[in-house]
């Protein structure tokens, strides 16, 4: 499931959604976060937030790193 409008963009990715769940799946790496973003040149533009388990958030603004974000771009919401 994604939700979007001029300013904002919201992509769910669940690794184990119901039989019922038609957004994306599996986990996330590298390559999924390449399709779902913009290139990191546009970055100045770009803010994301991160949630959900601390591995995955951790992960998550790993790979935004090797992206090429900087980190006061991104926002992990970690419990």
């Amino acid at each position: 499931m994604e939700e979007s409008s001029s300013l904002l963009k919201v992509s769910h990715v669940l690794s184990e959604g119901s039989s019922s769940w038609t957004g994306l799946r599996g986990r996330i790496d590298k390559s999924l976060l390449e399709k779902l973003l913009p290139e990191s040149s546009q970055q100045q533009t770009t803010y994301m937030c991160l949630c959900g388990p601390t591995e995955f958030t951790k992960l998550g603004i790993s790979l935004l790193g090797d992206l090429g974000y900087s980190s006061d771009a991104c926002h992990a919401f970690l419990g």
